[in-house]
């Protein structure tokens, strides 16, 4: 990872006392670029770089965000964002929006949809637990994942900080940077299946944290709400969420 300009470390590490709604737009800035008009312009997602959706919607207690692709005509935007602003604030944050019908029906009317994902935004607490032996990997030991995590080991530069759980000479569960931003970063998590339900996953994530922190930026989680898995291990490790985020190709 590049070196951070200390004013933006610093931005990047005063976490204290920002609201629900502002973590959301952390997550947009993790996720996407934005141009000057606050538009999708690009993914951030490393290997996906098609992965912008048209259409965004980030809820959460303190209010609802949403955000739309460059590329979007005018006219269905503002009935998108008219939809997205009558939106309430969720009772149930595992529920679809009240108007989801409404925001799929709007949006199709130009293209079909490819994709929808439905997901929970974590934020990492201030206390992290004991990582209890999970490792941070350099570069240089991209060997300790060619077997267990081929696509890992050979983006393992652009995916620092990467934390690893070791068996011998081969890593078992490895949490990585998903995205490349300026502040903040999104977590990725795998473990090989022979291992999981063990705890390593939450070990990897929790070192993950603390090694992105100590490289002055903002670690983030999120996670389809279908991955039961994925949101269990959230919990786990004591991530906080934030939201839930709606993403529409």
């Amino acid at each position: 990872m590049e070196a951070q300009p200390q004013a933006v470390r610093d931005a990047a590490l005063n976490e204290a006392g920002l609201s629900d709604l502002e973590w959301m737009e952390r997550q947009v800035a993790a996720l996407y670029e934005v141009d000057a008009e606050g538009r999708l312009a690009g993914s951030r997602l490393l290997g996906e770089p098609e992965a912008t959706p048209r259409f965004f919607l980030g809820l959460t207690g303190h209010g609802n965000l949403w955000r739309f692709r460059a590329d979007l005509p005018r006219e269905r935007v503002r009935e998108l964002a008219r939809l997205a602003a009558a939106e309430p604030a969720p009772r149930d944050p595992d529920a679809l929006p009240e108007r989801d019908a409404a925001l799929r029906e709007r949006l199709e009317d130009d293209a079909p949809i490819s994709r929808v994902f439905h997901g929970a935004a974590f934020r990492f607490p201030e206390r992290l637990p004991d990582p209890g032996g999970a490792v941070e990997l350099a570069a240089r030991d991209a060997g300790l994942l060619s077997e267990s995590f081929p696509r890992i080991a050979a983006s393992l530069a652009e995916r620092a900080p990467c934390t690893a759980v070791l068996e011998g000479s081969r890593a078992v569960s490895v949490c990585y940077a998903a995205t490349r931003a300026a502040a903040c970063i999104e977590a990725g998590v795998e473990t090989l299946p022979g291992f999981r339900r063990r705890g390593l996953g939450g070990r990897v994530v929790a070192a993950w944290g603390r090694a992105a922190r100590a490289r002055g930026v903002v670690p983030l989680y999120s996670t389809s709400l279908a991955n039961r898995a994925s949101l269990r291990l959230a919990r786990r490790t004591g991530l906080i969420r934030y939201g839930t985020d709606l993403h529409m190709r």
